[in-house]
């Protein structure tokens, strides 16, 4: 867990890096956010002893998407606001999923860890769907909100 912004840091913001208006404090805390054991209990995930019934439920019904099998993870929601006409602005919630450990990954990309890009549907009370992947949450999860800078930024990384 990460207990401290470093001392090396300067005051103020990420948003010359970045272009976001995310403080180092903002950033750090999010980080923490996504490995600690915060968050509302969510119990979707399978068990380690249903993976092999599930891959095989993905193969045959999506056999082109990589599936990557994941445990310690965290459904991530954020909001981004998109403005219309003047004082009229509309607000939309959209979700990513963090996963700390990684058990089983088709594409062997050889990370530990997976930040995805955004959620499009949830199968089987365990398949999280992306655009290009589908991430199979094993075990129970948490549920966690993150600004939407912050969000952007940990994706930059």
């Amino acid at each position: 867990m990460i207990t401290s912004v470093p001392a090396q840091l300067p005051s103020g913001s990420l948003r010359q890096a970045s272009g976001l208006a995310v403080t180092y404090e903002q950033f750090y805390s999010a980080l923490d956010t996504l490995v600690d054991d915060s968050g509302a209990n969510m119990d979707l995930g399978c068990s380690e002893g249903n993976i092999d019934e599930m891959a095989r439920r993905c193969k045959q019904h999506t056999p082109n998407r990589p599936v990557c099998v994941v445990a310690q993870w965290k459904w991530v929601d954020s909001e981004l606001t998109r403005l219309g006409k003047i004082g009229d602005s509309e607000s939309l919630t959209y979700s990513f999923l963090y996963a700390n450990r990684i058990i089983r990954d088709s594409r062997n990309r050889g990370f530990n860890s997976v930040f995805t890009s955004p959620f499009k549907t949830l199968t089987d009370g365990c398949l999280f769907h992306t655009q290009n992947s589908i991430y199979m949450l094993v075990g129970p999860g948490k549920r966690i909100y993150i600004q939407p800078d912050v969000v952007a930024l940990l994706r930059l990384i």
